[in-house]
């Protein structure tokens, strides 16, 4: 394994690390983003330029997937989204937008909580969403042999990372 780091500000005081992760053997490029978010009334995105013209995109939704426009819109997100022949896992980002050049993937959104319209938005007691530490996983793949089936078996194994354990203790020595 091999990695990069990067740390920076956002805003009025929110930090951001970042590390870039390669693997032996691996066909992914990894991203582990830590975010202390301290902003009100903002939303964080992550932004992903694409560099093709298409139209149409598959995203992992519940029970399966769906095929989407590529439209700005923002739509629910289920761990994966394939736009071939790239694909992103992103099991701890849960909406996104795209167009033809680029995808946003939405992190942090930071309204007063329990905002109703009309609201004065005033209250001495207003609690602002998403404050503190945040971690993304984020893992990018690229090639001819890409499937959304791989995109979800990936993002299911980060859901469940590996286990170790310690299964001789107790035993008699030899």
């Amino acid at each position: 394994m091999a990695s990069l780091m990067q740390s920076g500000r956002i805003g009025r005081g929110s930090q951001l690390s970042a590390e870039w992760r390669v693997y032996a053997g691996e066909s992914f490029i990894e991203l582990r983003l830590a975010v202390l978010w301290c902003e009100a009334h903002k939303l964080l995105k992550l932004i992903v330029p694409l560099h093709g013209e298409s139209s149409k995109r598959c995203d992992g939704v519940m029970g399966g997937s769906i095929v989407r426009p590529n439209d700005g819109k923002e739509w629910p997100l289920r761990d994966w989204t394939y736009i071939a022949p790239f694909g992103v896992t992103a099991p701890d980002s849960y909406a996104l937008d795209a167009t033809p050049g680029r995808l946003r993937f939405t992190l942090l959104r930071s309204p007063i909580l329990a905002h109703h319209d009309p609201h004065p938005g005033t209250n001495p007691r207003s609690v602002i969403a998403d404050q503190g530490r945040h971690e993304f996983l984020f893992r990018f793949f690229c090639g001819k042999k890409l499937t959304p089936e791989l995109l979800d078996q990936h993002a299911l194994m980060c859901h469940r990372p590996l286990l170790a354990a310690d299964v001789t203790k107790g035993m008699p020595r030899r």
